[in-house]
This record gives C-alpha cells, sequence and structure tokens, in this order.
C-alpha cells in the first residue's frame, strides 16, 4: 500500500486550518490573521493528524486502506472542524460529535481489531498540545494550560508526544511519510534517513472516567433545542450552535419569597407560614426565591410547572453548568446557592426514556434506577464510568435529576409512574448524601395521587411564569448569543434586544405569553429572522400553533448511541396529518368559545374543553376512538397545545389561542385577525 506522504499531509492539514479558523468566528480567527500565526497552527494540526493516524493498527493492508480512505473524508469535513473549533480556546475537542461524524463516513468498530477512535481522538489533541507549547507564536493565543488540564492524558502520553514533536522538527518536511505505522524522513542537516516507531499507546489517565464523562454531559446537556420555522430560522444558519448556557434566565418559584435572614429551605419547608400569613415576616423586604437556589438549598424536591415553564431547561442547565463546574471549567455555574467549594457530580435521567426501558414483568425496586443509569452511561459511550460514578454518589454524595414524571409514554398509565415513583424513591433511600430533584407537569402531580412521593420527604415548589424583568434578561441574552454569528456589533445586537423587549411588552397580550418560556422563545426566533414580531396577530398565533402541534416534535435529535436523526413526533407516527388535527382544533375551540361568550362574566382565561368534546370530534375526523384517544395524549403530554385542569377538561395555555381557532374556524385563515381586533375592543387581554 502507498506510504501516506508529506504532501497529503500538508494539503488536508491546510484544509482543515481554513476551517477550523472559519468555524471558530471573527474574534478568534483575527488572532490568527497574521502568516506567522497561521502557519503556526497549521503546523499543529499537522502534528496532530500525524500522532492520530500513528494509532491506526497496521495488522492488514485492507485494514488500513479503509481507515485511511475514512480519515482522508474525515479531516476535510466542515462539521469536524466545528467539533474542534474548541482547541482554539483551550477546551478538549466534542468526542460525541467527532464519533457520529466517524460513523457516518463509514467507520463500523468491529471491521478494525484494536482501534479505538477515542484513543485517536486523544493522539491528535496531545500532539496538538505539545505542538503548540513547543511555539512561541502559539501560546500567547491558546489556552495551552486549560487544554492540558482538560484533556486528561497521562503523563507519559505527553511525553511520548513531545518526542514525535522532536522528530518532526528535525525532519525534512517534503520527506516525511507514513507507512505501515512507522515513520519516515530525512533529517534536515544531513539528509541522513530517520524513523519514529511509537513506544506507547494512548490511553485516557486512571480517573479520566469523570473528565469524560462530565464533558460528554456538559456536551449533552447544554444543546438548545430551536424549532426550525424554516431553513433561515434565527438568521443563525445553525440552530444547534445556540446553547442553553448563553441564554438561560433566572426562573423563579410561584408563591414563595423571602426576606433577609431566611432560609431558603425552611421558607419551602414552610416554616415561616404562620408568621407570614399573620403579617408579622412582612414588615422586611421580600425577593422572589429563584429556582436554582431552591435546588441548591433542598436535599430532596420535586419543581411543578406548566408546558413550557422551563422545567426541563433548568434541569439541562443546572447539570451542563455544575458538570462544567466539577471539572473545573472556568465557564462553571457561579451564584446558584451553592458555595464556590462545592461542586456536586450530577446525574440527570429523563423519565420518558427510563420508562421506555422499564421490564414490564418486574417490580420496582433499587435495582431498577442503577440498572437503567449503567445502560444509558453505555450509550453515552462512557460505560466505564459506572462503577466509579456509583461510588461518588454513595460515598461523596452528587444531585441526581429525575426529568418529567408526567412524560410515561401514552397507554402505560398510572401503574408504570407508580413503579417508577417506588423505583426512584428505593434507589435514593441509601443516597443520604445526595440531593434529588424530580420534575413534572403540575396536573400530573395531584395531591390525591396515592403514587406521589411523600411530601414530608420530596417538598413540592412551583416555577412562576417569567415577568417583565425576565423578559429583557432573554431578550438580551438571546441576541448576545445570535448576534455574533450575524457578525452585529454590540450596538446592534442591544438594539435588537430592546426591540424584541419592546414589542413583547408593549402589547398585553403577547406580555402575557411571554411568561412562558417556550413561547418567548418562538418569538425570539421569529423576531430574530424578520427583525420583528408580525403585526398581524393571527400569523403569529398560526405560527405558535405550528410549532406547538408539530415542529417541536419533529427535530433532529440524538438517539441513545448518539446517531443524529430526525425524530417524528406522535401525531406523525400515527399518520394523523397536521391540517387535519388543527381543523379539530378549531371546532373544539368554536365551541368552548361560543360557550364561554354566552356567560355574563367570561374574564379572561381560556374556555373549559369537555374531554367528551374533543374525543367526539376527533373520532368524527378519525374514525377511531384508540387513535383519537392516543391523538389526545398527545396534544396533552408533548405538544403543549392543550392543558389538562383535571381528569375531564382542558384549556389552551392562552385565551389567544382560543380565539385564533375560534377566528379561522368561524372567517377562514385570511380574516380571523379582524375577528381578534373586535376582541380587543370588547375585553382587555
Amino acid at each position: 500500500m502507498d506510504p501516506i506522504t508529506s504532501n497529503f499531509l500538508t494539503s488536508v492539514a491546510a484544509g482543515l486550518t481554513g476551517k477550523l479558523l472559519n468555524a471558530a468566528g471573527s474574534r478568534i480567527a483575527k488572532s490568527f490573521s497574521g502568516p506567522e500565526e497561521k502557519e503556526a497552527l497549521h503546523l499543529a494540526i499537522r502534528d496532530g493528524i500525524v500522532a492520530l493516524l500513528l494509532t491506526i493498527p497496521t495488522e492488514t493492508e485492507d485494514e488500513r486502506g479503509h481507515l485511511d480512505d475514512i480519515f482522508k473524508d474525515f479531516f476535510q469535513d466542515e462539521d469536524t472542524a466545528k467539533a474542534l473549533v474548541g482547541l482554539l480556546r483551550g477546551m478538549p475537542p466534542d468526542l460525541e460529535d467527532l464519533q457520529d461524524i466517524f460513523s457516518d463516513l463509514g467507520f463500523v468498530a468491529e471491521q478494525i481489531a484494536g482501534f479505538v477512535f477515542r484513543e485517536a481522538m486523544q493522539a491528535f489533541t496531545a500532539a496538538f498540545l505539545e505542538s503548540a507549547e513547543s511555539s512561541q507564536v502559539l501560546q500567547p493565543i491558546i489556552k495551552i494550560g486549560l487544554l492540558r488540564k482538560q484533556a486528561g492524558l497521562q503523563e507519559e502520553t505527553l511525553a511520548a508526544m513531545q518526542q514525535l514533536i522532536s522528530f518532526l522538527r528535525q525532519a525534512k518536511e517534503e520527506s516525511i511519510s507514513l507507512q505501515a505505522g512507522i515513520l519516515h524522513a530525512l533529517e534536515k542537516k544531513d539528509a541522513k534517513p530517520m524513523e519514529y516507531r511509537p513506544q506507547l499507546r494512548v490511553i485516557a489517565a486512571e480517573g479520566d472516567w469523570q473528565s469524560r464523562y462530565l464533558r460528554t454531559m456538559w456536551g449533552v446537556c447544554d444543546r438548545l433545542e430551536l424549532i426550525n420555522f424554516d431553513e433561515s430560522a434565527c438568521g443563525t444558519g445553525d440552530d444547534d450552535e445556540l446553547k442553553i448556557s448563553q441564554v438561560f434566565t433566572t426562573l423563579n418559584l410561584a408563591n414563595l419569597d423571602c426576606a433577609e435572614g431566611e432560609d431558603v429551605g425552611e421558607v419551602i419547608r414552610g416554616k415561616y407560614r404562620d408568621q407570614q400569613m399573620s403579617g408579622k415576616g412582612r414588615e422586611r423586604a421580600r425577593r422572589s426565591i429563584r429556582a436554582v437556589g431552591a435546588v441548591a438549598a433542598m436535599d430532596r424536591l420535586v419543581i411543578l410547572g406548566r408546558p413550557g415553564s422551563g422545567k426541563s431547561t433548568l434541569v439541562n442547565h443546572l447539570a451542563g453548568q455544575l458538570a462544567q463546574r466539577r471539572a473545573n471549567m472556568p465557564e462553571g455555574l457561579a451564584d446558584c446557592g451553592w458555595s464556590d467549594e462545592k461542586r456536586p457530580l450530577p446525574v440527570r435521567i429523563v423519565l420518558r426514556k427510563f420508562a421506555a426501558w422499564l421490564p414490564d414483568e418486574e417490580q420496582a425496586n433499587a435495582g431498577l434506577v442503577g440498572r437503567y443509569l449503567e445502560k444509558m452511561l453505555s450509550d453515552m459511550d462512557c460505560g466505564e464510568a459506572y462503577p466509579y460514578l456509583k461510588k461518588v454518589l454513595w460515598e461523596e454524595g452528587g444531585i441526581i435529576f429525575f426529568d418529567g414524571l408526567d412524560e410515561v409514554p401514552a397507554g402505560t398509565g398510572r401503574e408504570k409512574r407508580k413503579r417508577i415513583i417506588e423505583a426512584i424513591r428505593d434507589f435514593c433511600a441509601p443516597l443520604d448524601k445526595c440531593k434529588v430533584v424530580v420534575t413534572s407537569r403540575e396536573y400530573t402531580y395531584k395531591k390525591e395521587d396515592s403514587w406521589r412521593l411523600p411530601e414530608n420527604e420530596f417538598p413540592v415548589v412551583e416555577l412562576a411564569p417569567f415577568g417583565e424583568e425576565q423578559m429583557g434578561v432573554f431578550a438580551r441574552a438571546w441576541y448576545g448569543a445570535v448576534g455574533p454569528k450575524k457578525l452585529w456589533d454590540r450596538k446592534k445586537c442591544d438594539d435588537e434586544a430592546e426591540s424584541l423587549f419592546h414589542a413583547v411588552c408593549s402589547q398585553p397580550h403577547l406580555k402575557d405569553m411571554a411568561g412562558s418560556p417556550l413561547l418567548l422563545t418562538i418569538m425570539a426566533q421569529l423576531h430574530g429572522r424578520d427583525g420583528t414580531l408580525p403585526r398581524d396577530r393571527a400569523e403569529l398565533y398560526k405560527r405558535a400553533v405550528r410549532a406547538l402541534l408539530s415542529l417541536w416534535e419533529n427535530r433532529i435529535v440524538r438517539d441513545a448511541g448518539g446517531i443524529k436523526r430526525m425524530e417524528p413526533g406522535l401525531v406523525m407516527q400515527l399518520g394523523v396529518r397536521e391540517d387535519v388535527l388543527q381543523k379539530v382544533l378549531e371546532r373544539v375551540a368554536f365551541l368552548a368559545h361560543e360557550r364561554q361568550e354566552g356567560e355574563r362574566e367570561t374574564g379572561v382565561q381560556p374556555a373549559d374543553i369537555p374531554r367528551a368534546d374533543l374525543r367526539d370530534e376527533l373520532e368524527k375526523e378519525l374514525k377511531d376512538l384508540n387513535k383519537a384517544q392516543e391523538v389526545i395524549d398527545y396534544i396533552q403530554l408533548r405538544s403543549g397545545l392543550l392543558i389538562a385542569r383535571d381528569g375531564r377538561t382542558y384549556a389552551f395555555p392562552h385565551r389567544t389561542f382560543q380565539e385564533y381557532l375560534t377566528a379561522t374556524y368561524i372567517l377562514g385563515k385570511g380574516d380571523c385577525d379582524r375577528m381578534l381586533k373586535e376582541r380587543v375592543k370588547r375585553a382587555p387581554d
């Protein structure tokens, strides 16, 4: 087989260098604008590629050729550059994304005995680090010390890479070639042949299980899932690049506040309730209790919220930020209720996935959560972390998030939810050093439910809607993240944030809707794309309804193995067209609206929708009662377009959705804005 030549290495490294700088953004790219800086970066990338290729096993030429072909494409892929761009900021590569890219190009682990992709990327990182450290040009630009700390490599590995870099610096660049796992070259001085045989297999440090787990946790949890209204949504060109940490806005608790000197945990447990009700505790200034502070203050906690209230975003934000804090990343969580020296190990279990995995034939016990956690870590490619992670939870403690108790798949009913609750209690009972947080929508966690967690062990709090101040904070954070992707300066970002904030707060119906973090995010996306919110109210409602109905579910996600794919929502799986479903909702909204308009005092709340009305209208269209019930479960549990008030009635999340759907039923989509304007004249929003 032909050797890999210097021309190939130079060409591939040059291409990757250019793509890396394009992916880095203008601010970082400016640091490498000079010819010396670009050349030094090109050299570091080439050294990394050489180190990576040296890890490829050499048993057969077919195996070697297979990997060589894949790596040629791998290094020329723009997504590879995006996953490697952290190196320029002093951060290790995004190994999860890189593994996905590599697999998409045709690599199957079983085809090459002894080849481990993560080890290959660790070699790349180690060689890049040592090459950058040997360059006086790169030392002040790349955060080498931070990269060394985060990479989690053994000293022997770094020493081996120093030898490799020394060999490459002594060699005539045009003479370098790689064949059968051996690096060949001619010396610069006298052109004598020289060769480099790798002496050390690159392996992670013994404690790297934690670094690897924390980096993976951070990467998974910090992704911001957005709705792609069209290809130009947000104007970013790539919504996947937005992170929760960039736009997260403080969430407060509903109906709870505290004064200076009062312990947040004691307030939640009701210690001050009597004096607050009597007014004795009202003399002092009081403040809202932040959700992150409540989590930090409580050993056990249940957090409730309406659809779109930010429950899962809160969990993902805390899990991701605490992972960074424990990994000593500079972006780690600050001022959240934890003292700086505390770095709890975060674990996040999505209960919808746990319920789907839960064996039907077994009774609930502590082993179920443990077994699922082991399986979950294996799916994250962190299977080796389980025994160590378990040991830390038992001996040191940590924080375990059980997210989405309400999202037990349709058809499993209360029995499976009860088993999950029992499994959580059994698993957490001996973990007296661990915090445990459970989240759920409020309608599925009623006091009369026998399967509820005991409130004396798991106090219950509820998330409050965004207030005006939080809307302003979110608007500034949103454009602080989106603006630079459009190459906007600070003033432009601030102006657009102010425009969004003014558009939301200047109209009562929009301000009320913006209390939902989900709906405010939808409005921000529309504003970011168009530069304004739709003046036609019906257009805004139409887009929000469509988003909540289908697009939020039909999105690109990662499956358990980390592979990107399009996940259809339940409605698509059932074969129900969106226009059919909207027609049913329009009819139901009209019936509810008529009843409400006939009452003397209609108020501003959406009307009750009897379950029978919804079921009957769906059955008329679908000709199938069972399918009608499945669609009801989807609308209620997953889309957030209907809120269950009790076991027999529903309502839209905001009265304007009810009015929009009523208007489209009566007048058609083209004229429904006129009806909404007439409604505004008759009653305030």
